[in-house]
């Protein structure tokens, strides 16, 4: 599988390579290290905040020497989560040395059975009669759709009964076809191979890697070294000194809402503020429209739809911005979880099939003034239908995404 997705290498568990390198304890010396101390040194490193306080408990608590101590404050461990928590890895991993694999078609062949778990399928869901209030997530559009989504179940349960089903459109890539997606992992491949590069460069030049250096040497690599704004060179110096360099939004963020790296360049701070919250075209084309045309044909080097920002003017939101569509993605899945609690059947249908139904049904007609059966995105009932079936009780669809910002009237 890594091979195919053209990774160069297995990194494996990447808080002990960090921690057993030449740069930090060595091979040898990690080796020596019972598991639970080196858990503990994990844990320290990433939990304390006061470096005077890591310091003394690497040495009482972890029996490292001084020089130890200081080569494990300076390392840089990943970021991010596991799926399971270090108890639970501890109980499946004796289970999966056996052999056995972790889900397991069967409870003989599981070690998540082995170990006195549950799959997620076959775990008991307390059974409502209406939808409690939703999880507390920290995504504040996702809460806000959550309970938009109890609003309109528990009304309609209150006024017709609990449905036999309700019917989710879930946003996913399974709806492209197998070469789209086949072409979507070759390009995150490629992108995650320039920035592991990227990174490699940058702590060689003895900074640590982090996201935001990682997309400004990337955005200075794909402008050639140059800043768009005045010609000259940005160097290495300048690209890493803080206070001398900016990432800019081509479009200005607030307007355009694109906080994509097709809208980032790298330029110096003085040619960011004298720019401000403008497009480039703004900026440059009246009071210096040759400086103009050498910008454009210095920005040739970027892709076409980086380089046609800065002919752009005006700066119209689309439908649904790319935060957005993340945003419905999240919500279709955490309002499909949501919604087990009932104890109905939930359907998850491609998106398609929606729009093929809605076409042969005629649907698209009561909402579209022209009477052309298009879909009328300006009005917000398209995203919710009643279908009753006269042998079953009914069975309820709602689609579930964020706010539109252009639009007065809520989603369903």
């Amino acid at each position: 599988n890594f091979e195919r997705a053209s990774r160069d290498k297995l990194k494996g568990n990447l808080t002990d390579a960090i921690l057993s390198s030449t740069k930090c304890l060595g091979k040898k010396r990690w080796q020596q290290i019972p598991d639970r101390t080196k858990n503990a040194i994990a844990t320290i490193l990433v939990e304390e905040d006061q470096e005077a306080d890591a310091r003394r408990r690497l040495t009482t608590e972890c029996k490292l020497n001084g020089e130890e101590a200081e080569k494990a404050l300076k390392v840089h461990l990943p970021e991010g989560y596991l799926h399971f928590s270090l108890l639970a890895i501890e109980k499946l991993l004796p289970h999966l040395e056996k052999g056995l694999m972790l889900m397991g078609n069967d409870e003989s062949d599981s070690a998540l059975h082995a170990a006195g778990y549950l799959r997620p399928d076959q775990r008991e869901i307390n059974q409502q009669e209406m939808l409690p209030a939703p999880p507390d997530l920290p995504n504040p559009i996702v809460r806000q759709a959550l309970h938009e989504v109890r609003k309109v179940v528990n009304n309609v349960i209150r006024k017709y009964g609990k449905p036999a089903s309700i019917h989710v459109e879930l946003a996913r890539e399974a709806k492209k076809s197998f070469d789209e997606r086949k072409e979507i992992r070759f390009e995150n491949a490629k992108r995650r191979k320039e920035r592991e590069k990227a990174a490699e460069q940058i702590e060689a030049r003895g900074f640590v890697p982090r996201r935001s250096s990682i997309n400004a040497y990337l955005l200075w690599e794909e402008q050639q070294k140059t800043c768009p704004y005045c010609g000259k060179k940005i160097s290495q110096s300048q690209l890493f000194n803080d206070g001398e360099t900016d990432v800019d939004h081509i479009l200005p963020r607030w307007r355009s809402l694109d906080d994509s790296m097709a809208n980032k360049v790298v330029c110096h701070r003085a040619c960011n503020e004298k720019k401000g919250d403008r497009t480039p075209r703004e900026f440059l084309q009246v009071s210096q429209p040759e400086k103009y045309e050498q910008m454009l044909s210095a920005m040739m080097v970027l892709p076409y739809n980086k380089r046609k920002k800065f002919l752009q003017e005006e700066t119209v939101l689309k439908d649904f911005i790319e935060r957005q569509l993340r945003d419905t993605a999240y919500i279709s899945r955490c309002v499909s979880q949501y919604l087990r609690c009932l104890g109905v059947e939930i359907v998850c249908p491609r998106g398609q099939m929606t729009s093929e139904l809605r076409h042969r049904w005629g649907l698209n007609n009561i909402l579209d003034p022209l009477q052309q059966g298009r879909k009328n995105r300006f009005d917000h009932r398209h995203r919710l239908f009643l279908a009753v079936a006269p042998w079953a009780a009914p069975s309820y669809r709602c689609e579930a995404a964020p706010r539109n910002s252009s639009s007065t009237s809520g989603s369903g």
